[in-house]
C-alpha cells in the first residue's frame, strides 16, 4: 500500500506529462523495436484507462430472451450539442410491496458512451418508505488506492461503480425476463419496501464534472394491492351484462375500498354502461369506486336485441399516494373482458343433385343449424314439393299433407343441428326448384333452395334373349320399348345390325321397322328371331329413335355351340373258333370309348354259356349266376377296358356261346356275343393249355410264374434351348410282364424354373397339379396288356436358364414300388 501511494503521488504531481512507451516491433521478429519508443498522454488512472494502442469498442452480447437491455445511448450527430448527464432506468415504477426493484444508471460522456469505473451515489429520500437492499459494483486499480466505500452504508444510502464489462443480474428465478442487463459503464441497485407507499432514489456521480446533470431521480409507487377482472359474460341477447372488479390487500387478503376503476367498451355491439339506473351515450366510459367489500360494479345494457360480443377494457386507479406532488392517479393494471349477448342463430342448408333423370330419384339432404348460445325453441322444417317432384320417404319420417312435409325438431340446443334426408322421384322435365323452411322461437327464419335440371330420357328399352344355344336352335330376343317422357313420342324407329352368324329371314342387315307413335307411358313390345348355323359367338346392336329426343341403344351377344358330344363305345368278346374237351377257354371282352368325353359308371355283364363250367376271371369283378359283372368309375376317350372269363367244358359241344353287355351312366348300351366248338380231344401236345392272364391274352388264372418288368423312358426333343421356351418331352411306358398290368399310375416332377403345359398322346388322361405347379399326377392308365408300349407327349415351359431335371416315376398294380426315367436339358 505504501508503494502504491508513493506511485500515486508521483503520477498526480507530475499531472498529466508524457510518458515514453516502447514502440511495438512492426516486422514481427520481436515484441518491441529496439532503441525505439513513442509517447503518450497519460491522466489520472491512465494505467486502467489509457492504452498505448487505439482499441475497437466492444460489441454488446445478445440479449437473453425476453429482457428489454438498457442499451447505450449511441454518440449525437458532431454538428448538434452533445448531451452529457448520468442517465437512470427506470424514472417511474409502480411494484408490490415486498418485491425488489432495480434501478440502473449510466454516466454518458463525449468520447465514450459509458465510462468505467466511476463511482455513484445512491440516495433514499428521507420522506420515502423501503430500504436499498443492493448494490453493484466492479474492482479496479483505481478502486485499490483510493478510500472510497463501496456498498450499501444505510437503509438509505449506498455507492457503487461502474462496471468493467457486461453483467446480468439474475434474480434466481427460472424466467429469464426478470433478468437485468448492465452494461459496461453502467451500475445498479436495487430497493424494496414492505408498506405501501413512494420511494424516491437519487442517483448521484461524485466525480461528474457537470454539476447540473450529474444526479437523476426515480420514484418507485408501492402498492399493496392484488385485484381480479371480471370474467367473461354470456346473457341473452337484450339483457343487460353485470361487471364487478375485486381488489383485496396483498399481504392480509382484505378489501380495498375507494380504489378508482374504470370501464371502457372498445368494440362488439351497440351498447352503453348504466348510470344511476339511466343509459349513459354509447361509447362513453364509466368510472366507479371500490366499495367496502373491494368490489367496483357497473351494468352494461345493448343498445339492440342483436346477438353479439362486446370487449370491455377494464383499468384499475390507486388514489394518488404522494400528497405532496401534482401527479395524476396511478393506473395500477388494465386488462380486457368479453360480454357476450347470446341468442338463437337458425340457419339452413340444403343439398340436392344438380342434375337428375326423368323419372329417377332425386335426394335431398337438409341441415338445420343453430349458432347461437341459447336453444332454439318450437324448431319446424317445411318443404312444400314442387311440381315435378313426388315423395317417396324421408329420414326421419315427415309429416304429408298433400304436397307439403313438416318436421317436428321441437328445441334445438345451443350449437346444435339436425339432419334430415328426403328422398323424391321426379316426374317432370325442365328446372325444379326445391326450398326448405326452418322456423322457431322468438321469431326466427331462415330458408335456402335447391335448383335441379331434369334431363329427359324419353325412351326406355329393354332387350331379353338367351347368353347361349345350339348350333341350329332359334335365337329370339323380346324387345319392350316404353315411352317415359313427357310428350308423345313420334317417328318411332327400331334399327337391328347383327352379325353373319345371325340369320333373320328375309331380310339382311340392317333390319329396319317403322313404329309410329308412342303415347306418353304407352309401351310396345317385339320379337325379334334369328335362326343360327354354325358355332361362335354373334352379336346384334337395337337402336330405337324418335322426332325430338335422344335415341337408345342396346347390344346383346350370343354364344353358338356345336352340338353336346354323344357318348360312343366298342364292344368286342373275343375266343378262338374251335376247342377240346377239357381244354380251358378263354373268353375275352374289349370296351374301347371311342366319344370325346368320358364314360361314367361303366357296368360290364358276361353271360357264360350253361354248358361251360367258369374256373377263372379278372379281378376286381361281382360272381353272378352263369357270369361275372365289372364297374368302372370312368373310362376316359381312347381309353379301354378289359376284362377276361376262363371256362372249360366237359364234353363236346356244336356251338357255345357268350354275350357281354356294356351300360354306362350317359344311356349308352352296347351288345356283343361270340361262339365256339368244343370238339373231342386229340393227342397230347407239348403246350400247357392258356390261362387267364396267359401272355397275349389275359391275367394269370393259373401257377405260371410272372416274369418281366414295367419299362419307362423319358427323352427331351429340344436340346440347348433359351428360357422362356417350350421343352417337348416324350415318355414311353412298356408293359413287358407276361401278364396284364393295370392302375398304371404317372407322376412328374420339375425342376425349379419350369411349367407344366400340356399333355398329348394316344390316350387323353386327365392331370393335376400340386400348389407350387412342380408336381403334375397324370389319370392312372387302367389296363396295359402284355407287351404293350404307351407313349406320351407332353410340354414345359422353362422361365430361368441353367440344367433343368425332369423326373418321371411310374408304379402300377404289378409295380408298387416303382420305376424312375429321368432326362435333363440345358436352358440358356
Amino acid at each position: 500500500m505504501l508503494l502504491l501511494a508513493i506511485l500515486w503521488v508521483a503520477i498526480a504531481g507530475s499531472g498529466c506529462a508524457q510518458i515514453n512507451v516502447p514502440r511495438i516491433d512492426p516486422t514481427g521478429q520481436r515484441i518491441f523495436a529496439r532503441g525505439d519508443s513513442t509517447s503518450v498522454d497519460c491522466n489520472l488512472g491512465c494505467f486502467n484507462q489509457q492504452p498505448a494502442f487505439q482499441q475497437p469498442a466492444p460489441l454488446s452480447p445478445c440479449p437473453a430472451p425476453g429482457v428489454t437491455p438498457l442499451t447505450p445511448l449511441p454518440e449525437p450527430p458532431k454538428d448538434l450539442a452533445e448531451a452529457e448527464a448520468l442517465q437512470l432506468s427506470p424514472s417511474r415504477v409502480v411494484a408490490p410491496v415486498g418485491t425488489e426493484v432495480v434501478l440502473v444508471a449510466g454516466l454518458n460522456r463525449k468520447r465514450h458512451l459509458h465510462e468505467a469505473g466511476r463511482p455513484v451515489n445512491w440516495i433514499l429520500s428521507r420522506e420515502s418508505v423501503g430500504y436499498i437492499t443492493e448494490v453493484g459494483k466492479d474492482s479496479n486499480m483505481f478502486d485499490l488506492v483510493s478510500n472510497r466505500n463501496y456498498g450499501v452504508q444505510g437503509p438509505d444510502f449506498a455507492t457503487s461503480s461502474t462496471l468493467l464489462c457486461d453483467k446480468t443480474v439474475d434474480r434466481g428465478t427460472e424466467l429469464p425476463g426478470d433478468d437485468v442487463r448492465v452494461l459496461r459503464g453502467q451500475t445498479w441497485m436495487s430497493v424494496s419496501s414492505a408498506a405501501p407507499g413512494v420511494s424516491r432514489v437519487t442517483a448521484l456521480a461524485p466525480t461528474f464534472e457537470n454539476w447540473p446533470a450529474r444526479q437523476q431521480t426515480a420514484t418507485i409507487y408501492w402498492v399493496d394491492a392484488q385485484w381480479q377482472f371480471p370474467a367473461p359474460v354470456v346473457v341473452p341477447a337484450g339483457d343487460k351484462a353485470v361487471l364487478s372488479t375485486t381488489v383485496l390487500r396483498q399481504t392480509n387478503r382484505q378489501p380495498v375500498a375507494d380504489w378508482e376503476v374504470m370501464y371502457e367498451v372498445l368494440d362488439g355491439p351497440a351498447s352503453a354502461f348504466l348510470i344511476n339506473g339511466r343509459t349513459a351515450e354509447q361509447g362513453v366510459p364509466v368510472k366507479t369506486k371500490t366499495n367496502a367489500d373491494g368490489f367496483a360494479t357497473v351494468e352494461l345494457a345493448p343498445l339492440s336485441n342483436q346477438p353479439g360480443t362486446a370487449q370491455v377494457r377494464v383499468t384499475i386507479v390507486q388514489p394518488n399516494l404522494d400528497p405532496e406532488s401534482n401527479a395524476e392517479n396511478l393506473m395500477l393494471g388494465s386488462g380486457v373482458t368479453t360480454v357476450t349477448w347470446s341468442a338463437p342463430q337458425l340457419a339452413v342448408d340444403m343439398t340436392g343433385p344438380q342434375v337428375a333423370e326423368f323419372n329417377a330419384q332425386a335426394v335431398y339432404n337438409i341441415n338445420v343449424q343453430n349458432g347461437g348460445d341459447v336453444a332454439a325453441r318450437n324448431t319446424i322444417a317445411t318443404v312444400v314439393l314442387p311440381p315435378g317432384l313426388t315423395y317417396e320417404s324421408s329420414t326421419p319420417a315427415a309429416q304429408q299433407e298433400g304436397n307439403r312435409l313438416v318436421w317436428q325438431i321441437g328445441d334445438l340446443e345451443a350449437r346444435g343441428f339436425r339432419q334430415i334426408t328426403l328422398n323424391t322421384r321426379v316426374n317432370q322435365s325442365g328446372s325444379i326448384q326445391n326450398c326448405v323452411t326452418v322456423q322457431a322461437e322468438p321469431g326466427l327464419q331462415s330458408q335456402d333452395c335447391v335448383d335441379t335440371q331434369v334431363m329427359v330420357d324419353a325412351i326406355y328399352l329393354t332387350m331379353e334373349g338367351p347368353e347361349a344355344v345350339i348350333v341350329g336352335e332359334p335365337v329370339e330376343y323380346v324387345v319392350t320399348i316404353r315411352n317415359t317422357g313427357d310428350q308423345p313420342l313420334v317417328g318411332l324407329k327400331l334399327e337391328d345390325i347383327f352379325d353373319q352368324g345371325l340369320v333373320f329371314p328375309g331380310e339382311t342387315s340392317p333390319i329396319v321397322n317403322d313404329l309410329g307413335t308412342l303415347a306418353i307411358g304407352q309401351a310396345v313390345t317385339r320379337r325379334l328371331s334369328f335362326q343360327t348355323q354354325t358355332p361362335g359367338r354373334y352379336c346384334h346392336r337395337l337402336t330405337v329413335t324418335a322426332n325430338g329426343v335422344q335415341g337408345k341403344s342396346s347390344t346383346a351377344c350370343v354364344s353358338v355351340n356345336p352340338p353336346a358330344p354323344e357318348p360312343t363305345f366298342t364292344l368286342e368278346i373275343r375266343t378262338k373258333e374251335v376247342h377240346e374237351v377239357g381244354q380251358d377257354v378263354l373268353f375275352q371282352a374289349v370296351l374301347v370309348n371311342t366319344g370325346s368325353t368320358p364314360l361314367t359308371n361303366v357296368r360290364v355283364e358276361e353271360s357264360v354259356d350253361p354248358a361251360f363250367q367258369i374256373v377263372g376271371r379278372t379281378n376286381p369283378a361281382r360272381d353272378v349266376a352263369n357270369g361275372a359283372v365289372w364297374t368302372f368309375d370312368q373310362i376316359m376317350p381312347n381309353q379301354r377296358a378289359v376284362v377276361e372269363v376262363m371256362v372249360r367244358s366237359d364234353r363236346p359241344i356244336g356251338s357255345a356261346c357268350n354275350t357281354v353287355t356294356a351300360t354306362t351312366d350317359q344311356g349308352v348300351t352296347e351288345n356283343a356275343r361270340v361262339c365256339t366248338q368244343i370238339v373231342p380231344q386229340s393227342a397230347p401236345t407239348a403246350e400247357p393249355p392258356p390261362t387267364v392272364g396267359q401272355p397275349g391274352q389275359g391275367n394269370l388264372g393259373g401257377n405260371q410264374p410272372v416274369t418281366g418288368q414295367l419299362e419307362a423312358s423319358l427323352s427331351d426333343l429340344n436340346e440347348g434351348v433359351r428360357a422362356g421356351s417350350n421343352i417337348r418331352y416324350v415318355l414311353t411306358i412298356k408293359n413287358g410282364r407276361n401278364v396284364i398290368d393295370e392302375n398304371v399310375a404317372i407322376t412328374l416332377r420339375l425342376d425349379a424354373g419350369m411349367r407344366f403345359l400340356q399333355l398329348t398322346g394316344p390316350v387323353s388322361p386327365q392331370v393335376s397339379q400340386s400348389q407350387d405347379l412342380l408336381t403334375v399326377a397324370i389319370q392312372p392308365l387302367q389296363v396295359m396288356r402284355v407287351g404293350e408300349q404307351v407313349s406320351l407327349t407332353f410340354d414345359v415351359q422353362t422361365s430361368t436358364p441353367g440344367k433343368k431335371t425332369i423326373r418321371a416315376e411310374i408304379r402300377s398294380q404289378e409295380s408298387p414300388q416303382g420305376v424312375v426315367a429321368e432326362q435333363s436339358t440345358t436352358v440358356y
